[in-house]
């Protein structure tokens, strides 16, 4: 018994210490390299582009909104490199220089600050909004001898619940905080400000319940993981269909 617990404590330490070199590792990843290289896979860099900027129908924030909020914790810009390498989204130029000049935010100008996987599209009322789209999870930053290295349609790290928690949390406190709200609304300059609170806080609810309805908070999924198959059934089947029956726990 001893020698077992003994084993098993040794090999909790073994584990432990590769998980710390692999996050190293991941870090490295994500946020040191501006110039990344590609394996042959048969494609060109215009299908590459294509594939990461393509949108497919998923509107999770008005593009100035998130162009312009701060996070509610670190006070980062929340579309800086730093803070979108936290969820560990590949980012190749953040928005910390793009948003400098704030006549740009009503612009495709912004649109290469963008990290892979987070697309423009135009809503019903040809307004731009921000959508995950499948490179968000399926494009990988590796490090292989010192040169980042990047696998179109590999697994990616990304945190999708620590994103949704953190944006609607962000959102939230925006809107809540007059500080923050002024700082906000100097910058995006809306034609109705009323309009702006009202808009702000259909969305926030809508956030909420992507939270709530998936139980982000009860299963977090950490890096590299997400129950896909589950939160797309619960946005689709119960969601969209207003069946509250359909929804189960974003927990596989």
């Amino acid at each position: 018994g001893m020698l077992k617990n003994m084993y098993f404590k040794s090999f909790k330490s073994k584990v432990l210490i590769i998980h710390i070199l692999l996050l190293s590792c991941f870090d490295s990843a994500y946020s040191e390299f501006e110039k990344p290289e590609y394996f042959d896979q048969g494609w060109g860099n215009e299908q590459r582009i294509e594939f990461y900027t393509s949108p497919q129908g998923s509107y999770i924030i008005p593009k100035d909104w998130f162009f312009s909020i701060y996070e509610s914790h670190s006070g980062e810009r929340f579309c800086s490199k730093k803070n979108l390498h936290r969820y560990r989204f590949i980012v190749f130029e953040g928005c910390d220089e793009g948003v400098k000049n704030n006549s740009t935010l009503k612009t495709n100008q912004l649109d290469s600050f963008l990290p892979v996987g987070l697309a423009v599209e135009k809503n019903n009322s040809n307004e731009h909004w921000l959508g995950l789209t499948c490179a968000a999870c399926h494009t990988r930053s590796m490090i292989i001898d010192g040169e980042q290295y990047i696998i179109d349609g590999g697994a990616s790290l990304i945190n999708f619940n620590l994103f949704i928690i953190e944006l609607f949390e962000t959102l939230k406190s925006t809107l809540e905080d007059p500080i923050a709200f002024n700082n906000f609304q100097n910058i995006i300059k809306p034609k109705d400000i009323t309009k702006l609170k009202s808009d702000m806080q259909l969305h926030i609810r809508y956030l909420e319940g992507i939270v709530q309805r998936n139980s982000l908070k009860k299963y977090p999924m950490e890096y590299g993981r997400m129950d896909g198959f589950g939160m797309i059934a619960n946005e689709t089947l119960g969601y969209s269909l207003n069946n509250e029956e359909n929804v189960v726990p974003a927990n596989a």
